[in-house]
């Protein structure tokens, strides 16, 4: 008797197993189509082949960020907001959705909002440079953002003395440009 349970447990095991993996297969599959379909231009077909992949894999998040970059190419912000929101609901240790959310809201003007998002990218992830450039400069003010840096001779020495040591560590010779003989 213990036998027969033990197969059936077994069967119904194997069943269960073999089903999610179909579903994350077709997910797959239609994230494939979702971006298949996008650059061909058909952009409702797009939307729907990335409604069927999300709601065939609860755990994955590319199917909602591709989601939301057609959202943005339609202009439907709130919506692509929407979308990165249950990315990150879903994954929430993955910093990609954080940081796509972080450059909508920057995009839209937002810019505390954005600043928190980049934030947020940098604890889960300190090794992200565009995050930790950009929150830094919001926290010096908006002036920063819309003023291109000016170097100075000092600042350019410095650079190139940058560029000429990186160099010589990467195990190549350095030879400024204006001086290389031909």
């Amino acid at each position: 008797m213990s036998g027969v349970i033990f197969r059936l447990s077994a069967g119904f095991l194997v069943g269960v197993l073999a089903l999610l993996a179909t579903l994350l297969y077709l997910s797959d599959y239609y994230t494939g189509e979702q971006q298949r379909l996008a650059a061909a231009g058909d952009v409702a077909g797009a939307m729907e082949a990335s409604r069927k992949a999300v709601r065939l894999d609860p755990f994955d998040t590319d199917a909602l960020q591709a989601q939301s970059f057609l959202w943005r190419q339609q202009k439907r912000r709130d919506r692509a907001v929407l979308a990165l929101k249950e990315a990150i609901e879903r994954d929430p240790i993955n910093y990609l959705p954080y940081l796509t959310l972080a450059n909508l809201r920057l995009g839209m003007g937002d810019l505390d909002a954005a600043v928190k998002g980049y934030r947020d990218v940098l604890q889960l992830n300190p090794n992200v440079v565009s995050a930790a450039v950009l929150s830094r400069t919001r926290s010096r003010g908006r002036e920063s953002c819309r003023k291109p840096k000016r170097y100075t001779r000092r600042s350019r020495k410095r650079r190139a003395s940058a560029t000429r040591t990186a160099t010589i560590l990467a195990g190549s010779r350095y030879e400024p440009a204006s001086r290389s003989k031909a």
